[in-house]
């Protein structure tokens, strides 16, 4: 996969993320679930942050690795929370937001950070 293929993944992963997480913190604040809402408008904030970053060239290529492994974990954590809460569909679409982040950290990985 080409660099610019790369750059472009990784920004996608970034917008996907962060508009979830912060349409994921609205509902959960609605529900009560103060601490998966305050964990995802965290993850959202940081997920835009980042997209800045990388659209300026300015981040630390640590910092975004990091950044999409914290994007899987929620990711996953919220999935489980929907699956315990017996939801029908919604949690797919998290899981598949973890896979999205997995595989460009995976990427990142494989190539190194040079190569992103």
């Amino acid at each position: 996969m080409n660099p610019s293929r790369k750059a472009r993944l990784q920004k996608i992963a970034f917008v996907l993320n962060g508009s979830l997480f912060l349409l994921g913190a609205y509902g959960m604040w609605e529900q009560g679930k103060w601490l998966f809402a305050s964990l995802q408008l965290a993850a959202g904030v940081l997920n835009l942050l980042m997209l800045l970053a990388v659209l300026r060239q300015r981040y630390s290529h640590t910092m975004a690795s990091l950044l999409l492994l914290m994007n899987v974990l929620v990711a996953v954590s919220v999935a489980v929370d929907y699956f315990l809460a017996g939801k029908d569909y919604i949690q797919y679409v998290w899981l598949l937001t973890a896979l999205i982040s997995a595989v460009v950290l995976l990427l990142r990985w494989r190539r190194g950070a040079s190569a992103s």
